[in-house]
């Protein structure tokens, strides 16, 4: 009985992610492009959906705050995610119910 409530207590908790990433995927329509029209360049606000007061309001945030720019990331630090605390609790569950 033991072994049946951890092996249905193993499938229930492996299934949760894929509940949590059931969604519906993002799409963004294109305008067609004329015969003869150039398209917009790579990057430009037409061919990313980026508003197109975006790279302005952008642009003046980097000349407000030069300094962010030289940003150099590399902290020790050691993240234990859900993944991880859910693989622990699965183990301690079998040793505990075995």
């Amino acid at each position: 009985m033991k072994r049946l409530m951890a092996a249905a207590l193993l499938v229930a908790l492996a299934s949760a992610p894929s509940f949590a990433q059931a969604a519906a995927a993002r799409t963004t329509l294109v305008a067609p492009v004329a015969a003869g029209e150039n398209p917009a360049p790579p990057g430009t606000a037409a061919r990313t959906g980026a508003a197109p007061g975006e790279a302005s309001d952008y642009a003046a945030r980097e000349r407000a705050a030069p300094q962010l720019g030289e940003f150099r990331g590399g902290s020790a630090v050691i993240f234990i995610g859900g993944g991880t605390l859910l693989v622990v609790v699965i183990v301690v569950l079998i040793v505990v119910l075995a």
